[in-house]
């Protein structure tokens, strides 16, 4: 017993003293007035009520909602099913891969100034390709609408971070035995079946890693939407 608790020590230390103590000063700190100069002064719960009597909290607190509701649901999936396809083993899956997990590689600050560019309303690369194809009447204020600027955030998202949960469906898939495959097809499964009954039964922790990681993003997201 005493080994795993000599080597679980040292990272315990570390997490008690750098996570565990600020976020309990933290909560501490939210009961109490204090202006960041003079000694801090008991408020109860004064700041919480003025927290959510808060309108633009309020729809902070909505649209953080609805970003990571939506984020979660397609950063799930679409990794989910590219990865199958391209465990499939079809040409140039290796590019892909490469291609896919390039935009991890660029800090979200500047992957949403380059963003804003694209979005941007009259020189931006959207609007003027579809000015060009004669769709200009698609052309919008992307960042400017209050129904096109959560949308077109969400893309830049799920456009960032679509390798980073592709490789891990991806090294997940090459875990799973070929056998249940074979076995699968010589009871007529399809492609589809496979997917139902196999890859996603044999995904299911991976998943739930996903879907945690792409509910933390969401809910803290802040350099994408503030660049």
């Amino acid at each position: 017993m005493l080994p795993p608790l000599l080597f679980l020590g040292p990272a315990g230390l570390v997490l008690l003293l750098f996570m565990a103590v600020p976020m309990v000063e933290a909560i501490v700190l939210s009961f109490q007035s204090w202006n960041g100069m003079s000694p801090p002064t008991w408020a109860g719960l004064n700041n919480y009520a003025t927290l959510f009597g808060d309108r633009v909290f309020l729809i902070a607190l909505r649209n953080t909602a609805y970003f990571t509701v939506v984020t979660v649901v397609l950063q799930t999936t679409i990794p989910l099913v590219i990865a199958n396809l391209l465990n499939a083993g079809i040409r140039g899956s290796t590019i892909f891969r490469t291609l896919y997990f390039m935009p991890v590689i660029i800090s979200l600050a500047i992957s949403g100034l380059l963003w804003a560019m694209i979005y941007e309303p009259n020189f931006g690369v959207l609007n003027e390709f579809l000015r060009s194809i004669g769709l200009g009447r698609l052309a919008q204020l992307w960042l400017a609408d209050r129904r096109t600027v959560l949308p077109s955030i969400m893309l830049v998202s799920i456009w960032q971070s679509l390798g980073f949960y592709l490789v891990i469906y991806f090294a997940a898939l090459q875990n799973i035995p070929q056998e249940l495959y074979d076995a699968a097809s010589i009871d007529g499964a399809n492609a589809w079946h496979k997917l139902v009954h196999v890859t996603i039964p044999m995904l299911r922790p991976v998943m739930v890693l996903v879907v945690v990681l792409n509910t933390i993003n969401g809910i803290k997201v802040f350099d994408q939407i503030w660049s």
